[in-house]
């Protein structure tokens, strides 16, 4: 193995389509569908879902693009601003972030929870001390059939169903990729990739070439550590196989860490109240985020561009501004440097 590196790669979505992993678009309805055939278990997942969707779809139309064509990332920041919205400053001035808090504040809302308070602490003789109004307003609703929208249960239901997607465990659906691997290893080069599946690790074991994902299987650390000797894979926007620790940081100085699983369909969290729950970045607003190895992915990167003299690049579509910058900066430091797309 040279010690000069002379290529670096860069690989998007497009690169595990011919293996069978959806786009970014397709991967949408994807998540649907297996929340779909989880029935009731996934009732109030699939209602916010379903709501987050059809908002989506009416904003593109709106906009005059195809309303079917909302991708998983989409949902995902729609999920996350909306489980989070009383936190946001623009919550005050939009009443239906508030709801069933809206409804519940309206004239017939406050007057139904009232009156099935009073009726309540009535026939159970229960001391209103003990009273959940909102919780109470909200079975009322519901079973009047009317939606209470659980956003950050449909966030985490499509994180853990993520899994049944981009999990693999056949490594000749990624034999395709091969020769790009054994040049990589050849070349000390850096395989850099915005994509969650396992598929790089899969072809690589088969060819007898040992990985670095920066992170050890059952061992939790805050800060990704490649192996020397090892082909090194930085995956940018997480891995289907990492899920944080659970462990506390105990000052705001500390990394969150990660823990790499060895087979995430049959890990069991200990720690997160909904299934298993990867780390991945889903969503535009969270692409920087400071919690987890991201920032420090995106400098080995950044390393590896500087140090290579051609990026190769395959089925990315150029929609993260931050990898772009990156990628443009690096052009522009060394002029002498190609692009094959």
């Amino acid at each position: 193995m040279s010690n000069s590196q002379v290529e670096c790669f860069l690989l998007g979505a497009g690169a595990s389509k011919q293996a069978g992993i959806p786009t970014s678009i397709e991967m949408t309805s994807a998540v649907i569908g297996v929340v779909e055939s989880q029935g009731d278990q996934s009732a109030e997942a699939a209602a916010a879902l379903y709501y987050a969707l059809g908002g989506l779809m009416f904003g593109r139309g709106q906009r005059g693009l195809r309303p079917e064509d909302v991708d998983i990332e989409a949902l995902m920041e729609a999920l996350d601003l909306l489980s989070s919205r009383e936190e946001s400053e623009l919550a005050p001035f939009v009443s239906a972030w508030n709801e069933p808090k809206a409804r519940r504040e309206s004239f017939v809302g406050r007057a139904l929870s009232l009156a099935a308070r009073s009726a309540v602490l009535g026939s159970r003789n229960m001391s209103p001390t003990f009273f959940d109004e909102d919780q109470f307003f909200d079975e009322v609703v519901k079973a009047a059939g009317g939606p209470i929208l659980h956003y950050d249960l449909a966030r985490r239901k499509v994180l853990a169903v993520l899994r049944n997607i981009v999990w693999a465990t056949d490594p000749d659906r990624f034999l395709y990729l091969g020769p790009l691997i054994r040049i990589a290893a050849e070349q000390n080069a850096a395989i850099a990739t915005l994509n969650y599946d396992n598929g790089i690790e899969l072809a690589a074991r088969a060819g007898g070439i040992s990985v670095s994902d920066g992170f050890a299987i059952g061992t939790s650390a805050g800060l990704p550590d490649f192996s020397d000797g090892q082909l090194r894979l930085i995956k940018l926007h997480g891995s289907i196989d990492w899920t944080y620790s659970g462990v506390e940081q105990r000052t705001q100085f500390e990394e969150a860490e990660i823990l790499k699983v060895e087979n995430p369909m049959e890990h069991k969290s200990t720690h997160w109240p909904y299934e298993y729950e990867p780390a991945l970045l889903l969503g535009g607003r969270n692409k920087l985020t400071a919690r987890g190895p991201f920032l420090d992915l995106l400098s080995a990167f950044r390393s590896a561009l500087e140090g290579s003299k051609r990026l190769t690049i395959l089925g990315y579509s150029f929609r993260d501004e931050h990898v772009n910058h990156i990628i443009g900066s690096g052009s522009t430091q060394r002029r002498t440097s190609e692009s094959a797309l």
